[in-house]
């Protein structure tokens, strides 16, 4: 780790958030909440070597509890429960920094969510505090709508795709003004590009790739007029020939507010990888915005759209791989015997750790 400062929190912040986490506890629950670097090397000496000097009572906690890995010569602390890396304290600044940026500074419950799936021993209060601290979130938070208890009107993915075009004549980025953004209904899954004008044909060619890729819609809708999706249909007819698209209505409700929200979320979100990025350039920041819009975690669907759509988790054993490349293993045939087989990342959460606070990615965060 070698992070130093985040412009949204910084590291004599965040030390005084660990502190407090930890003064509102018991002193001899205070080693055991938040283990220091120089805990966990003890950990790796007992559980390298039964004569460890150590008292029975701790070396019975750190046998029951941890297990060891090994990347290289170096040794690392793993939670037996989740078989994911210890994060020490020493390392949690830069930790919890990272993912939060990389999320676009989404909420507390996805960031905490993001980071079970990578690491253990990260308190969910800590989460919550840093969060809350963060200047980027502090100024950028807004109420939250309920959501619609209104059926959803598509039961496959595929079935029904929304279409709008966001507006950013006001902030250019060179030649690009629009963002062209669809979604589908049912999984919310969502692609985007940016675009240097809102001609049809143009929006006809975002559409023809990716419905090449996933397939067409049975229902293309926007909440821009139907001549608008007509013209587009045509357009696609022309890239390919033989392709039925029934024009969706615009006035539907349902539909409208779920696209208005997914609207929201990437402009909310890009708006913080510019700030956070100090660029721009916001055409380089789409991708990762609809990467992270795509794979948190949606209340209503109980999963990632990522994961409705390819039924797999994107890949979360980013932490084994930065062990590994700390260690110098770049290459294949350089792994360690049996890494492979540890790297047991879980396909989901446990059903012990789910977080009941996680809030509707349709929100915004």
């Amino acid at each position: 780790m070698s992070t130093n400062y985040f412009s949204f929190i910084s590291r004599t912040e965040f030390d005084k958030l660990v502190e407090t986490h930890l003064n509102n506890m018991s002193p001899n629950r205070r080693v055991k909440a938040v283990l220091t670097r120089e805990v966990a090397d003890q950990a790796i000496e007992i559980l390298n070597s039964s004569n460890a000097n150590a008292s029975p009572k701790f070396k019975f906690w750190v046998q029951q509890t941890f297990s060891l890995t090994h990347t290289g010569k170096a040794k690392h602390l793993l939670l037996k429960k989740s078989n994911k890396p210890v994060c020490v304290r020493e390392n949690m600044y830069d930790v919890i920094g990272s993912i939060h940026e990389n999320l676009q500074h989404a909420g507390y419950a996805k960031t905490f969510d993001e980071l079970k799936k990578r690491y253990s021993y990260i308190p969910r209060k800590l989460v919550a505090a840093f969060v809350n601290a963060c200047s980027f979130c502090t100024s950028r938070r807004t109420v939250s709508t309920p959501v619609s208890v209104t059926p959803t009107i598509a039961n496959k993915f595929m079935s029904r795709v929304q279409l709008d075009l966001i507006d950013l004549r006001t902030r250019p980025n060179g030649e690009y003004r629009y963002i062209v953004h669809a979604r589908d209904h049912f999984t919310r899954f969502s692609w985007a590009e940016a675009l240097t004008d809102n001609q049809a044909i143009n929006v006809a060619r975002f559409l023809f790739k990716t419905f090449t890729q996933f397939g067409p819609p049975v229902f293309l809708q926007s909440n821009n007029k139907k001549e608008f999706v007509a013209t587009i249909i045509h357009e696609l007819q022309q890239l390919w020939p033989g392709i039925h698209i029934i024009n969706g209505d615009a006035r539907d409700p349902r539909s409208q507010g779920l696209m208005t929200r997914g609207n929201e979320i990437l402009k909310n979100k890009l708006s913080i990888w510019r700030a956070s990025n100090k660029r721009q350039d916001w055409h380089i920041g789409l991708p990762l915005v609809v990467w992270t819009m795509n794979t948190l975690v949606c209340s209503a669907t109980k999963n990632s759209p990522y994961y409705l759509v390819f039924r797999q988790h994107p890949r979360r054993n980013f932490a084994l791989f930065s062990l590994l490349y700390d260690a110098k293993i770049i290459n294949e045939e350089d792994l360690p015997d049996g890494i492979l087989a540890e790297d047991r990342e879980s396909e989901g959460i446990n059903d012990n750790e789910q977080d009941a606070d996680c809030r509707d990615n349709d929100r915004g965060r």
